[in-house]
């Protein structure tokens, strides 16, 4: 029964130091129609768990069956069955995930790759793999954390598990058998990194950090928190998202190999958008006409189609005009994925090393025609990847 097989994985992970305590929480969906979900209750030692004390919830987390009432955190659980169709749901509480959550919670989430031990993951079948797990804020606002949770995987639909910050892990699998193993290969990788980082060093601050930058000139404010991100740039239209590859691959490998590693989320998008072709851009700082290129989008201008672009080397900054609001300062590297709408005012920058490397999308295969607003908006904001020497070569 699935009682009994949940009340066997509490024990278990309780012996390994996974859920002291009460905390952590165990699900596994009964039946799809109607839904049931059977779940830990609130409040009970994980190392002597029982089958009577998992409890049977519908869609809505009202109790059918069982003493006692649900885990706080059921809401989380049908969150992630309905974003990733599982059946089982598996939170646990051990030291090294929240020692890891703290270190790179500010970073939004780590990369673990190059370890044997990611081919225990669905669908894994190399060493190579790049494991993006995202860091959430803990919050007690079970609705706000579900429905972020919900976005969050639907914004790294690769992902494994995830660590809400300070608290613990998230995983989940197409079977208990397979959440199970998630957790023990995903527990393993995180001890791993939290000793290395002990017996190496930290080395947070030379790593990639993940996440683009916002920046609002006109009020003075720059995010880059993950949620107030999204929420920002969501906010005025523009659709943002960080990629990881399948499968590794060089930021200079041949344009060919590029776009095969990422035709999973080509294709994704193509249907979306109703794109028809891809490609992908090389710009170097001695690009033959590289300055007559960039005199043609660092003006404001708006396009017949969107603009999408996932950067996979270099830096750029677009500035975006909402119709409402003040001016939008995006800085996009490598691994992010931006999507600017059709009739959006904006213009485009290279930053300082002027390379950059990108996949582009396109609804008509003849490419972005740039329509020039003539405002002179553009002329009143600093590149701010750039710096203040940039200004004069701009005529000011």
């Amino acid at each position: 029964m699935l009682s009994d097989h949940l009340a066997e994985i509490g024990r278990g992970f309780h012996s390994r130091g996974w859920v002291p305590g009460t905390s952590g929480n165990f699900s596994a969906v009964v039946s799809e129609e109607p839904f049931r979900l059977a779940i830990t209750a609130s409040g009970v030692d994980k190392g002597s768990l029982t089958n009577s004390q998992i409890l049977q919830v519908d869609a809505n987390n009202r109790a059918e069956q069982g003493e006692g009432r649900p885990s706080a955190e059921t809401l989380i659980h049908l969150a992630i069955c309905r974003a990733r169709a599982a059946k089982a749901v598996l939170h646990t509480h051990s030291v090294w995930s929240n020692i890891v959550s703290e270190i790179y919670g500010d970073d939004g989430g780590l990369t673990i790759e190059g370890q044997e031990m990611l081919k225990g993951l669905q669908g894994v079948d190399s060493h190579e793999h790049r494991e993006w797990m995202p860091i959430l804020e803990n919050s007690q606002d079970y609705q706000s954390l579900s429905r972020l949770v919900g976005a969050t995987l639907e914004w790294h639909p690769r992902s494994h598990g995830f660590l809400l910050r300070r608290h613990g892990l998230y995983t989940w699998g197409a079977s208990l058998v397979e959440a199970r193993r998630h957790v023990e290969i995903l527990e393993y990788l995180l001890e791993v990194t939290g000793r290395s980082l002990s017996v190496f060093g930290n080395q947070r601050e030379r790593r990639r950090r993940n996440m683009t930058t916002v920046r609002i000139p006109d009020e003075n404010r720059t995010l880059t928190d993950p949620v107030e991100v999204h929420e920002c740039l969501a906010g005025i239209g523009i659709h943002y998202r960080h990629w990881e590859p399948s499968r590794p691959v060089a930021d200079d490998a041949p344009a060919e190999q590029i776009l095969s590693v990422y035709s999973e989320e080509i294709e994704k998008l193509k249907q979306q958008g109703g794109y028809v072709t891809a490609d992908v851009i090389d710009v170097k700082s001695d690009t033959p006409g590289l300055d007559e290129m960039l005199a043609r989008f660092n003006r404001e201008h708006w396009h017949d189609e969107d603009e999408v672009r996932f950067v996979i080397k270099g830096r750029g900054l677009f500035h975006i005009r909402p119709e409402r609001g003040p001016v939008v300062a995006v800085e996009v590297e490598a691994g992010d994925l931006l999507r600017v709408p059709r009739g959006t005012w904006h213009w485009f920058d290279l930053c300082s090393d002027r390379e950059i490397r990108c996949i582009r999308l396109f609804q008509d295969p003849a490419g972005w025609t740039p329509h020039y607003t003539g405002s002179g908006v553009d002329r009143q904001y600093e590149p701010v990847c750039f710096g203040p020497n940039y200004i004069s070569a701009r005529g000011f």
